[in-house]
């Protein structure tokens, strides 16, 4: 049986797309959506002139239901596959990407609905429609796709807690007020803000438009110790400042853990490798949480394990290439 698309992209202008999903009956986040998802991506970092991209439902009861559980494991044979455990890279590369990317919140948003919202960069509501939740600890899971770090960043310790604990649905009024959407609109003026609001965002210089989002995301909701929206830690900086004279242009792997702000703390790691002459490599090794919660629960983590080895394998090789390159290079620059 063929595969109906879950996404529909249409090219409104040059500059502003929208990406419709549809997946009936409730619009269920399957390992096919999740494809497509990863297809849009690598087609969005191809393209030159766009600069701003709509998420929408086509189902007004539905943005995105939920993970389909009974289809955790299965990867689909098409452009874009990825295990479970690649939706913290997804979110990551979305909130990074150099697109303004918008949600248009209509319907229900949980779970794995509520963080692709979240990794966009902003969020409107339908007032009398939209319904926000994050439900994994009802089903005995915690968020693994950077609700945690978002929502601590924009609703506050607290309420996070109370959004996660709680596992209970969120009206647009509430979530506004919480920070979790910017905006509750009417329903009826929901299309027509959008849409304004996305053309006037794509009339402006893409260059202007990128560089605003790299900056926001520098600096926006650093935490406490520095972690909580992957951004390392004033602690860490020294440390790498004391050992420079022994890192100096060699160099350096990466392992990640946890959701999506791990991925992302590599990220901002990589720029400040950079800048005092240390090679950062690009293959790196991601532990993602839900191995972390099976050996916290006391379960075998071995199968998770055995997926590692493959990126740490490559990680391995491509660090031992590139210390034998630089060893030579140090040699002659002597």
């Amino acid at each position: 049986m063929p595969t109906k698309n879950r996404l529909t992209v249409s090219k409104v202008t040059p500059a502003y797309w929208r990406a419709v999903i549809e997946n009936p009956p409730i619009n269920l986040y399957d390992p096919e959506m999740f494809a497509e998802l990863n297809v849009l991506m690598d087609t969005i970092d191809l393209d030159t002139e766009l600069k701003v991209l709509v998420f929408e439902s086509a189902n007004p009861d539905y943005f995105v239901a939920h993970y389909d559980l009974e289809r955790a494991e299965v990867i689909p044979d098409q452009p874009g596959a990825a295990e479970f455990s690649a939706w913290p890279k997804f979110v990551t590369r979305l909130a990074q990407s150099r697109v303004v990317s918008v949600a248009k919140l209509r319907g229900r948003a949980r779970a794995h609905g509520s963080e692709l919202a979240l990794a966009c960069d902003m969020r409107f509501a339908s007032r009398e429609n939209a319904v926000l939740a994050q439900v994994e600890v009802g089903a005995a899971v915690v968020p693994g796709g950077g609700a945690t770090e978002w929502l601590c960043a924009l609703a506050g310790r607290s309420r996070a807690l109370e959004i996660i604990c709680g596992a209970n649905d969120f009206d647009a009024d509430t979530a506004e007020k919480y920070g979790w959407v910017n905006r509750s609109i009417p329903d009826a003026e929901l299309d027509d803000f959008v849409d304004d609001f996305a053309r006037r965002v794509a009339s402006f210089e893409k260059r202007a438009l990128e560089l605003a989002k790299k900056l926001v995301n520098a600096r926006a909701g650093r935490a406490v110790g520095g972690g909580s929206l992957g951004l390392h830690s004033a602690v860490l900086k020294n440390a790498i400042d004391w050992v420079y004279p022994e890192w100096n242009r060699k160099a350096a792997g990466f392992v990640s853990y946890g959701s999506a702000m791990g991925a992302r703390s590599v990220q901002q790691l990589r720029q400040t490798l950079i800048e005092i002459q240390v090679a950062p490599i690009r293959s790196s090794v991601h532990i993602p949480v839900a191995t972390l919660w099976a050996h916290y629960q006391g379960a075998d983590v071995d199968a998770g394990l055995a997926e590692l080895a493959a990126p740490a394998g490559a990680m391995i090789d491509d660090l031992l290439w590139w210390t034998a390159a630089l060893k030579t290079a140090r040699a002659n620059a002597s």
